[in-house]
């Protein structure tokens, strides 16, 4: 279907409030301000139509994302080909051979990104003959979680999503009206009886929310009955932890007692549930209903197989309910229902992330059981994952029997947990007995266990076990190593097969000013040897000849060569190179900023600049500036999010802020899950600890007793 020919309700556009006098699904659209602006919508459309591009608007629920989204192609690409995918699957066969001049319509991001490929959008973004455009829409809060960096020695499950979204450009989309949009809203009003209607109702929403019967939603959901009300709390808890699909009527009608108090179960009419849900599903002035009534096989007539929440009252209540615990009455209910891998993959993240620990081992389980695959994360499947939690648990030994019996990912974890209790010979004996099937991931952690006790030589043992032919963190790490020991036998023969290695190798050799050998290899051309003798010339000092090497040396060589400017204090070239866009020379300024202390260089490069956001976390942490960790953790920036969160959490420990710890925990903040009971161990309460650390907590908040 052409653009022309597409209407917005079809794409997912909400309808407006019925008005007496008013025509049509929709309103007369109100230009936005981030649709005409040099770096708005239309003109990043109009440049992706050149050479293809991915768009994305980043705003809250019903502020007018979607909208925005269809008028502006219907301003610039009208004539284009547009096609709205189902499925990923569709999105994969697209990509083989797009037609022409096609627009991809992913509004609701989300609904696609866990089985998105990374290849997928590159192909389709790299037809330099034919451009594709890819146009999407996403709420802040789940740009949020996507964009969130990863701990460093916890799986990265969001690597693929972070990655397709730095392709997009974003838009941001306001909640709130400008005066410019408001004047030519109230322009538009003279014809439009429902733009009038809104924008004479006095309401603390935003004119796109009034116009999309926001504020009706609201009045539902804080006028409910005490069934209706548990109702939705069911479906809003349910799908904010990770529950996708549609919401069943088994599900909601098992999951929602837990919401109602003693004396309301026990004055529960027979049918509470079709009230509620009756209730619940009224649409509200022809616009919307709190719970929206969906068939799921899109062949079917007059049969509803389940219901999806309202997106603005999910976002609000949200927000709302950010710190609350929902009951193990729904927990039970999303185990006994869930299907979609996804889901299983999100529900279990939302229970290990809140220390549910029976509730995550059994969705991973299930997993397991069923070889789902998990789209977001490669290596780091169900199996992984769930041997990762007994780690966590310190399950050692049923890991290590399990590694017996060819478990590859129980290996790993077993093998760290063998090295953290000074078993070095037994780990690297099971690393070895699955060397085929190593995890890079798992061996770095280990690795970095034992530097981190300064025990090198163990460390070494450990990455040895590595036999692969790339060149990643276990033989850069190695080689490292040797150089620092000393050790160039073994070295030598490293550098013969791997490029990483080269570079310590050259190294140590200009350590022990060996001019003749580095000579030797120069001569060779080797890039590594070049760099460490023409610095030994140059005395230490960040010389033009050094500087004129960078573009055919090895990438350590830039690092090398911004540590020279900090040591040597020429730290405005270090601040210009940053300043160009050289993340390098940004990392190493950071780290100088911050060992002067200087808050307010670091909190002005921090913005754009996530090594200045983590040195700046890192000041207000060691001074104790508890609030500028509170706002920069409970932000909307993913990344910015999951740093502060990492030192606010710390914070909380130093300052024994066991209560706030733990309503984060609530929260499903990872960081502070993995500090609470650190924090106990430090007020002498280490049996308690011990206990959280093994069993978790219920869903109610109460520690799990041992069995």
């Amino acid at each position: 279907m052409r653009v022309r020919d597409t209407q917005p309700r079809h794409l997912g556009v909400h309808a407006a409030i019925e008005v007496d006098g008013a025509a049509g699904a929709v309103c007369e659209y109100v230009l936005r301000d981030a649709d005409l602006s040099t770096h708005g919508v239309r003109a990043k459309l109009t440049a992706a139509s050149q050479s293809g591009g991915f768009i994305l608007l980043v705003g809250a629920s019903s502020v007018g994302k979607t909208r925005s989204a269809f008028e502006a192609l219907q301003a610039v690409l009208a004539d284009w080909w547009l096609v709205h995918p189902v499925s990923t699957a569709e999105i994969d066969a697209l990509a083989e051979d797009p037609p022409q001049q096609t627009v991809i319509w992913l509004d609701e991001l989300q609904r696609y990104l866990d089985g998105l490929s990374l290849v997928t959008v590159r192909s389709l973004l790299q037809r330099a003959s034919h451009p594709v455009v890819l146009i999407a829409t996403l709420w802040p809060d789940r740009y949020s979680a996507y964009m969130r960096s990863p701990v460093h020695d916890h799986p990265d499950l969001t690597s693929v999503q972070r990655e397709i979204l730095q392709l997009a450009e974003v838009v941001h989309i306001s909640e709130t009206f400008t005066a410019s949009e408001t004047a030519r809203a109230e322009q538009l009003a003279r014809n439009d009886p429902r733009i009038h209607a809104a924008l004479l109702a006095s309401s603390e929403y935003g004119l796109p929310q009034t116009i999309a019967a926001v504020p009706m939603l609201v009045r539902r959901w804080e006028n409910a009955d005490p069934y209706a009300r548990a109702l939705l709390c069911a479906a809003v808890d349910a799908t904010r932890l990770g529950f996708r699909s549609v919401l069943t009527a088994p599900l909601l009608s098992a999951a929602a007692p837990g919401y109602c108090q003693a004396k309301d179960r026990a004055a529960a009419p027979p049918n509470w549930f079709e009230r509620s849900l009756a209730y619940a599903t009224q649409l509200l002035h022809g616009a919307t209903a709190a719970l929206v009534p969906v068939a799921v096989d899109g062949l079917s007539m007059g049969r509803v197989d389940g219901y999806v929440l309202a997106d603005f009252l999910l976002q609000h209540l949200t927000v709302r309910r950010r710190t609350v615990r929902p009951p193990a009455s729904l927990w039970d209910a999303v185990l006994d229902h869930v299907r979609d891998p996804a889901d299983v993959r999100r529900l279990a993240d939302s229970a290990e992330n809140r220390l549910l620990y029976q509730y995550a081992e059994r969705l991973l389980k299930r997993a397991v059981e069923v070889k789902a695959p998990d789209p977001a994360s490669g290596r780091h499947n169900a199996a992984w994952r769930l041997a990762a939690l007994h780690f966590e648990q310190g399950r050692f030994e049923e890991l290590r029997e399990r590694a017996e019996n060819s478990d590859h990912d129980a290996a790993a974890w077993a093998a760290r947990g063998l090295a953290q209790r000074g078993e070095i010979s037994e780990a690297v004996a099971v690393l070895r007995s699955h060397a085929d099937s190593a995890d890079v991931h798992t061996l770095w952690l280990t690795a970095e266990d034992l530097i981190s006790q300064g025990e090198h030589q163990d460390a070494m043992s450990v990455l040895r076990v590595y036999t692969g032919e790339d060149d990643l963190y276990p033989v850069w790490r190695l080689a490292e190593l040797l150089a620092d020991e000393d050790e160039e036998l073994e070295l030598r023969t490293l550098a013969g097969t791997h490029a990483s290695a080269k570079w310590h190798l050259a190294r140590l050799l200009s350590r022990r000013q060996d001019r003749s050998r580095l000579t030797a290899l120069a001569e060779r051309d080797d890039a590594s040897a070049r760099w460490w003798l023409t610095e030994l010339d140059s005395d230490g000092q960040p010389t033009p000849t050094l500087r004129a090497l960078l573009g055919t040396a090895p990438r350590q060589a830039i690092r090398r060569y911004a540590q020279l400017l900090a040591e040597t204090g020429r730290i405005d070239e270090l601040q210009r190179r940053a300043d160009a866009g050289e993340a390098t020379m940004s990392e190493v300024l950071s780290g100088v900023l911050a060992r002067q202390g200087d808050v307010e260089a670091l909190r002005r490069r921090a913005e754009g600049d996530l090594d200045m956001l983590a040195r700046l976390a890192d000041l207000y942490r060691d001074r104790g500036e508890v609030e500028q960790l509170r706002e920069l953790a409970d932000g909307t920036d993913g990344l910015k999010t999951s740093i502060a969160g990492s030192r606010l959490a710390e914070l909380l420990v130093d300052l024994g802020l066991e209560q706030e710890l733990r309503a984060r925990v609530d929260a499903g903040d990872f960081h502070a899950a993995r500090e609470l009971a650190h924090l106990l161990e430090l007020q002498g309460r280490s049996e308690e600890a011990a206990g959280l650390r093994r069993y978790g907590l219920h869903a109610d908040g109460a520690p799990v007793s041992a069995p």
